[in-house]
């Protein structure tokens, strides 16, 4: 199929590198606040499950996602109004996923003013550093990442492109 065309909800897709300026146009026009929706993210996890998947439900960039511990999940609509089509994707009958993962505010309160009920998962929620801590990583609450990346730096031949 080609990354021109994105089927519509409920048929989806594989992510290619060609969705890249479309996506960051649609993450720039719809900011979203969670790590898991920029490009790299969704087309690094492309090969695992069914995770980074693309449709589109009216006018709505849907993204597939999948946690083992939640199942088949959608990533809050891209667009004008996630609330709505989130509102409106509840209520189909064959809803294909389990529900909708990094929901934040203020969709998940508008969703609540509906009648839905996100839920709030404190294990889930996003790290957010000091850019020098991450250069430097110093000191004892970094020695897990100095030595992963002694370890894949031992391992692998690493180059930047």
């Amino acid at each position: 199929m080609s990354a021109d065309l994105v089927p519509n909800y409920p048929a989806f897709r594989k992510v290619f590198l060609e969705d890249k300026a479309r996506m960051d146009e649609a993450f720039k026009r719809f900011p979203a606040e969670v790590s898991e929706m920029t490009f790299g993210s969704v087309y690094c996890w492309r090969g695992y499950a069914t995770r980074s998947r693309l449709s589109m439900y009216e006018g709505h960039l849907l993204i597939s996602w999948r946690r083992e511990q939640f199942g088949d999940l959608l990533l809050p609509p891209i667009g004008p109004d996630p609330a709505e089509a989130i509102f409106r994707l509840s209520l189909e009958k064959n809803l294909r996923f389990g529900g909708f993962f990094c929901l934040v505010d203020p969709v998940a309160t508008e969703l609540r003013r509906r009648g839905l009920e996100p839920m709030s998962l404190r294990d889930e929620w996003d790290y957010v550093y000091k850019t020098e801590d991450l250069a430097r990583l110093k000191g004892p609450s970094y020695h897990t990442q100095r030595k992963e990346i002694g370890k894949a730096t031992s391992q692998y031949k690493l180059s930047f492109e």
